[in-house]
């Protein structure tokens, strides 16, 4: 059977939301008719990426949308980021509309999964993390990461020193496995 769960009728709304202009549409399942367990955890899921993006949609879980050809082919799209297609859209300065649709009762498919989709989905979300903050300054990612771990080098290298002059050892610092992870991280 196929998974229904935006009444089709509502393809009119966003078409002419098209035709007023926007380049991309996204649905709004307003309201939800989901059992509770699906709406609480489709709820925290757009809740947290409206705090990643800093964006205003509402239900990012919704794969009923209608966009222009030229959006398309100018996004690039990997992996499992076709649920953020919205949020790629919008970030790349396309005008994204959400509208608010009708939503029915869902008769093919389960909406709860088990734990390894919510890791893909936490990953997912680390992915749009990276391309939401740092995509256009992606030295502020690189740096901040090789800065920390250089200072990690750079303390431990410290301590190893510091050892090394309190406690004179027979054997070198080259010969310790420290020495060497310390000397990686720098």
């Amino acid at each position: 059977p196929q998974y229904v769960q935006v009444d089709p009728f509502e393809l009119g709304k966003m078409l002419a939301a098209l035709d007023g202009g926007a380049d991309f549409v996204t649905p709004w399942r307003h309201p939800r008719i989901d059992p509770y367990l699906n709406r609480v955890q489709s709820a925290l899921f757009n809740w947290v990426m409206r705090r990643i993006i800093h964006g205003k949609f509402h239900d990012l879980n919704c794969y009923f949308r209608a966009f222009k050809r030229q959006v398309l082919e100018e996004l690039t799209i990997y992996g499992d980021m076709y649920r953020f297609l919205p949020v790629i859209a919008y970030r790349q300065g396309f005008q994204v509309v959400e509208v608010q649709v009708r939503h029915l009762q869902e008769w093919g498919g389960a909406g709860f999964f088990g734990v390894a989709v919510y890791l893909r989905r936490l990953l997912d979300i680390l992915g749009m993390v990276f391309l939401a903050k740092f995509t256009l300054k992606p030295l502020r990612f690189f740096g901040t990461l090789g800065g920390a771990l250089s200072l990690l080098g750079g303390g431990l290298l410290t301590y190893l020193v510091a050892l090394r002059v309190m406690y004179p050892l027979t054997e070198g610092l080259y010969q310790k496995p420290l020495f060497l992870i310390s000397l990686i991280l720098v």
